[in-house]
Order: structure tokens, then sequence, then C-alpha cells
């Protein structure tokens, strides 16, 4: 939170809180410029608030982004989402009181440097990120998944796939003498390289909700998972693992999305309290894979009435796009 982060990383209680300074992108000057501000002249009200109380060119909208995505701005009670699809508007507020200061035009009218409500643009409402694009934004700038991983939406799924091991538990497996193992994960970095004899493998930096670890994509399974490993969304890796008395290889021997592997509800509810949405709904349902999953849509008419539509399509709605539906603005989900 942009009223109690500093620039330095600081103690409060058993915790830690972030440094500002430490957001990539965020810039040294500028988080040092915010939080100065907040110290001498109290915390910021809204977004607005602090905009205005910042001095010419110590926020820009890399820097503005960044504290967004972060979710350093929560603590205005804005959706992430809302901020960041305004940016432009909250430049241009911001850049016009700082005009304003320069010009002295505030304190001839007696202002006493404030502006007015008048001058506050209008955000215009946009749907929530849903949680695994928050993640995603979050990972982007910490360099790790901050508020959750995305796999613990999958725990009660994982918890039935006897055969799926935690990571942190990798090298422990391979010590006892264990050659084969299922995980699930999420691609963090890759590093494509070509071996000696021309063929092309990866690197790859796969994390759960227990840790992290590197994985070999030798040129065998290379060739043949090189879409899917430039994917965000979780997957099932199966791997081959060994250990030589020193050091744990591990190297990827199948991927695939962890969606396909879940059960699907046989029907999934949408009510929608208005039709403005039901274009979003239909470019995430038509992404979706054939499966056993009906969708049915409930809304009013305009005259009033209760309608129900079942979609002619089953489709295999996984955790993200179920996400993605609840973000929508006025949709609910129901399973």
């Amino acid at each position: 939170c942009v009223n109690r982060s500093e620039h330095l990383f600081t103690v409060e209680g058993d915790a830690i809180r972030f440094a500002l300074t430490a957001i990539k992108g965020a810039g040294d000057e500028a988080m040092q410029a915010l939080v100065r501000e907040q110290k001498e002249n109290g915390d910021y009200k809204d977004v607005f608030d602090l905009l205005k109380r910042q001095e010419g060119g110590s926020l820009n909208k890399k820097s503005l982004e960044v504290l967004v995505k972060s979710g350093a701005m929560d603590c205005f009670g804005q959706e992430r989402a809302v901020l960041f699809e305004n940016m432009e508007k909250l430049l241009g507020y911001m850049h016009h009181c700082q005009e304003e200061k320069e010009s002295n035009q505030i304190g001839l009218f007696g202002g006493g440097g404030e502006s007015s409500e008048a001058d506050k643009p209008q955000l215009d409402q946009s749907h929530k990120w849903d949680s695994f694009e928050k993640l995603g934004f979050e990972q982007q700038v910490f360099g790790f998944y901050l508020s959750a991983h995305p796999l613990q939406s999958y725990t009660n799924e994982l918890n039935k796939m006897q055969n799926v091991r935690p990571i942190k538990m990798i090298e422990e497996l391979a010590m006892k003498g264990l050659e084969s193992i299922s995980i699930a994960g999420v691609i963090h970095t890759k590093r494509i390289r070509k071996t000696r004899t021309g063929n092309r493998m990866a690197t790859i930096l796969v994390s759960d909700a227990t840790g992290q670890e590197e994985l070999a994509v030798f040129p065998e399974a290379f060739d043949k998972y090189y879409e899917t490993i430039e994917k965000t969304e979780p997957m099932l890796f199966g791997l081959q693992i060994s250990y030589d008395g020193e050091r744990v290889g591990m190297n990827v021997r199948s991927i695939s999305m962890l969606d396909d592997h879940i059960s699907h509800n046989s029907t999934l509810k949408i009510k929608l309290d208005n039709l403005e949405m039901l274009s979003n709904i239909q470019s995430i349902i038509v992404e979706q894979k054939d499966g056993p999953t009906d969708c049915e849509l409930y809304y009013k008419s305009p005259e009033g009435k209760d309608v129900t539509v079942r979609l002619a399509r089953k489709v295999a709605l996984g955790k993200r796009a179920v996400s993605q539906l609840e973000s929508l603005h006025g949709v609910q989900v129901e399973a």
C-alpha cells in the first residue's frame, strides 16, 4: 500500500513490508518522492490525491502502471483493472495539476493549491481482472506471486491426483530412487539454446505453491511441446528424475494443460444483470474446447420476464475460463 510501504523494506510486526523501489519499473526517485510526500503531508486519500501531490516529472506512466499491477493502489478501494484502463485519464489529471502549480493559477483564485472536484475525470468502469490475470501481473512486477499462487485454485483437484507430487519433494524422491513423477506448475521463464548437434532444447523455471525448480526440455520433448511452453496457464509435467550422488536431474518427458486433467461440472449457470456482457461471455466460451459442460444463461428480458438459454455447444470450462466469467461486471457464475 502506498500509504504504508516505504522506499526500502521495513519490518512490521512479524512481517516484512515490501519496498516500493523493489517493484520492477517503479523507479527509485519516483518512489522516494512518493514516500517523502506521504510522510510530510499525511496519507493519500485516493488516487487523485496521490496524483495531485506529486512533483512534476516524479511519476510517469510506467511507474504508475506497475503500482497498479502490484496492488499498491488497492488501499483506495478501486479495482486494479479500472485504474489501469483509465491510465491516460489519470495521467492527464496529474499533468493538469502540475501545470496549475507551475502557473500559480490556483493561488490567484484563493484555492490554496487544491484542485476542484470538477477537475477530477470520471473513470470508465471496467470488468475486474480475473484471479489468474491479477497474479500474472504480480509475477511480472515482483518476479514472484505475492498474494497467492495460481495452483491454489486447483488444491482440491490436485489432492485427488495421487501421482502428482509437490515440487519441493522432487529432490527427496530422486534420492530415494524414484525415476518418474508428475508435477503441476506454472512456467516463469525459459531459456532456449542449441545442442552440439544443432537441435533446440530449453531450460524452464517452473513453480507451484511449495517452491520452484529448473527443468530441462531436451530436443525430442522440445520439438513436441515448444508451443506449449509459451503458455502461462497451469500445466501438468511428466518428469524423468535421477540422482547421481551429487546432483538431481529433472528432465521433462511430457507437458499438458492441467485443466485437461480435472473433472468438469455437468452444467454451468451464468446469470447476467443485463445483456451488455453477452459479447464478452461469447468470446470466452468460443475459445474453450468441446467438453461435457452445458452452459446456461439466465437473464431478464426487456419486458421483465426471466429467460433461460442453453448454449448448443458443450465445452470443457477450465479454472481460468470460469475466473474470466466471474470477473465480468454484472455476471454471476454457479457450478
